[in-house]
């Protein structure tokens, strides 16, 4: 078998009469596509390594241990390997350490090199392999973040002013806090945390807050992280971030909106910080909450959580988001986490830049951290008011296609809508279940929606600057969802109830149980773009969103109780196997098995390889190790064995079993790259 040097080598196994079949398999079932999404384009992106990393450059990364009983023995080696422990953090979990490049490639076998992103123009700081620990000490260390800081979390969408902003009072009328303020149920005592990049200012908001909540001070505490883990002073701001700021001041002003009795926490990373990555921030932030003691959490920065093809390429790793999953459902924090579930309907943003993100920054998916089933993914809508009361009149899925209110101005990416769908990498929660909730193995996005469209988004003014502005967006709706989540606790402890932490067993209880409504069930809108093809909303769950938006006063009242049961426990996947073998006549090695270390055909020494798997279990794996590369028209007896990548895909079902029903191997360093939607016709692992 020969590797032709213009494209990544596809591993044929099976017969010609298979090409069809092969050609016809799209996304395995873990990677659903739901009726009126667009068909997907590449989920995920590759990129040219360019020069190394300095050997006496500095770097600084996280390991995130298993459990707080590691440390010790974690800490020792790393000191032993040249490393100096700078800070220990998230109790006990986590160690911020520093060592020089040179260092990192000696003792985890992982050199630092400059990437560039396919058809992206600013480069990033990436390892060229998985790191490498010894077998004790790989089995204490969940991930190692700072290690590819091609991620950033996308911000929300730079919109101009809009001429019917809603004030808070309207906001907290529409959506029932008005009554629970009248109990005094508005949120004190508790903390709630603000993720934001850079730029911010306490001047931004020093007069703003009060305006629209009379009697109600804004209590609010801004913190930035330095890269040993301490808190101090926000960063300088003499050249702010416009669209940073933008977003921290609509998220500080939605959680005061709806809790105006919080204290509100924000937690700012630079983005020139040495954990100038989205994965290393994420943690970093869960870090401060863990200190702080916040209660609730309000992320609205995203980024696709389909995992990356292999080291050096643009995407978290599996290990970056099964760690931050981790620390997400730790009992010991028990915190809400509300996160936006994206802008861009049935696509998601990978952006190697703390920029808005552009239309080729698209890829067909759901957003992280929304996703991630111990976070809460918050969808958008339309909210009309009655204009005599201020109560709902009508409220709809957002989509900025679609506007009962008027047309609006062109906007950056073309069209905007509320972000939903199957995600491609997290499982199905044992407790995601209900009304329009689709059959399928795939965690679904978002559960829960609110106010998120550009014209009757929430005003917001910025005396710093001297501006008013509007929030829109799923940035919007998930500060609010936080705020009501102040509410719950602060409900809760008064009357000696569960607070209430992952909310979403909950939500999707009260969805089925509930005889008050606690939720309210947005079926109206088209929910969908020509550009992003949302999802049509409907009854019960829609991947626009989720279960609809909140009544505050009857969710705090009737979820708040002593009888709340405990969620339930999502059983572990089984773990896909690597095709199955089609022979026995030859001397097959690796088919039929999990995470196979020789996998070898039987036939001529092109389909022999050794493989170290980075990845496996999601709808892709990803390996690298060896194989013989035979340069086009050349003999086989003239191919050498050369270091290669692998990725196994197309996630599916033989023989009863659950396998990858293609593997496919490239080499980088002959101008090789992995298509996963090459239209080329492939063979598949699955014998007929």
């Amino acid at each position: 078998m020969h590797a032709h040097s213009h494209r990544g080598l596809w591993i044929g196994i099976g017969v010609i009469a298979l090409l069809l079949v092969a050609a016809a398999v799209l996304a395995g079932p873990w990677i659903q596509q739901l009726p009126g999404t667009a068909s997907a384009r590449s989920t995920s992106l590759t990129a040219t390594r360019l020069e190394p990393v300095r050997g006496s450059q500095s770097e600084v990364l996280q390991v995130l241990l298993r459990s707080a009983s590691d440390q010790d023995a974690v800490s020792t080696y790393l000191r032993q390997e040249g490393f100096r422990i700078l800070h220990a953090g998230l109790r006990g979990r986590m160690l911020v350490v520093q060592a020089d490049a040179a260092t990192i490639a000696t003792a985890l076998r992982a050199h630092l090199y400059h990437w560039q992103a396919k058809g992206a123009d600013g480069t990033y700081v990436a390892a060229d392999a998985t790191p490498h620990l010894s077998d004790d000490i790989a089995a204490r260390v969940t991930a190692i973040y700072g290690l590819n800081r091609s991620v950033h979390g996308a911000p929300t969408l730079p919109w101009d002013p809009q001429p019917f902003p809603l004030s808070a009072e309207q906001i907290q009328t529409a959506y029932h806090v008005t009554p629970l303020l009248s109990e005094h149920v508005d949120g004190r005592g508790i903390r709630v945390a603000i993720y934001a990049l850079g730029g911010f200012d306490r001047k931004y908001v020093d007069n703003f807050a009060g305006k629209d909540t009379p009697g109600y001070p804004l209590d609010l505490h801004v913190y930035a992280t330095d890269d040993h883990g301490d808190q101090r002073a926000p960063y300088p701001s003499t050249n702010p971030c416009q669209i940073c700021i933008n977003e921290v001041l609509q998220d500080i002003d939605a959680v005061h909106t709806m809790a105006p009795g919080a204290t509100i926490d924000v937690y700012e990373f630079s983005p020139e910080s040495d954990f100038s990555s989205f994965a290393g921030n994420l943690l970093e932030f869960m870090d401060r909450v863990a200190a702080n003691n916040d209660l609730v959490a309000s992320i609205s920065d995203t980024a696709c959580d389909q995992p990356r093809s292999g080291p050096g390429n643009p995407g978290f790793s599996v290990q970056e988001l099964d760690g931050l999953d981790s620390v997400f459902q730790s009992d010991g924090l028990n915190v809400s986490i509300f996160a936006g579930s994206g802008d861009w309907g049935a696509w998601c943003p990978l952006v190697t830049s703390s920029e808005s993100p552009t239309k080729s920054d698209l890829l067909s998916g759901t957003s992280f951290p929304a996703s991630d089933p111990n976070v809460t993914g918050v969808g958008g809508t339309t909210l009309i008011l009655d204009v005599l009361d201020d109560h709902i009149n009508q409220e709809l899925a957002w989509d900025s296609d679609f506007n009962p209110l008027g047309p609006l101005a062109p906007l950056p990416i073309g069209a905007a809508a509320s972000g939903g769908g199957a995600s491609g990498y997290f499982p199905r929660p044992c407790w995601q279940t209900g009304p329009g909730v689709p059959v399928g193995p795939a965690r679904m996005v978002p559960d829960v929606s609110a106010d998120a469209a550009i014209q009757t988004g929430l005003k917001i003014e910025n005396t710093g600057l001297g501006w008013v502005d509007v929030g829109t967006g799923t940035s919007l709706s998930a500060p609010l969802w936080a705020g009501v989540a102040a509410l719950f606790d602060q409900y809760a402890r008064a009357h000696h109830d569960q607070l209430l932490g992952n909310a979403n067993p909950l939500l999707y209880r009260l969805a089925t149980t509930a005889k008050n409504r606690p939720l309210f069930d947005v079926t109206g809108g088209d929910g969908r773009t020509s550009d992003l093809a949302t999802p049509l909303p409907q009854p019960g769950w829609d991947a626009s969103t989720g279960l609809g938006s909140m009544n505050a006063w009857t969710f705090v009242h009737d979820g708040a109780s002593p009888t709340y049961t405990p969620p339930c426990q999502t059983p572990t996947p089984v773990a896909p196997l690597l095709g199955m073998p089609w022979d026995p006549s030859l001397h097959q090695q690796g088919f039929g098995t999990v995470r196979p270390e020789v996998v070898n055909n039987g036939g001529d020494p092109t389909g022999y390889f050794t493989i170290s798997w980075d990845t496996w279990g999601s709808g892709t794996a990803i390996g690298h190790g060896t194989a013989l590369w035979v340069p086009a028209g050349t003999p086989v007896a003239a191919g050498t064995t050369e270091p290669a990548l692998f990725e196994a895909f197309d996630l599916g079902t033989c023989q009863g079993k659950s396998v990858y029903l293609h593997l496919a191997v490239w080499f980088p360093q002959h101008g090789q790259n992995f298509d996963p939607n090459d239209d080329e016709a492939s063979y598949t692992l699955c014998p007929p």
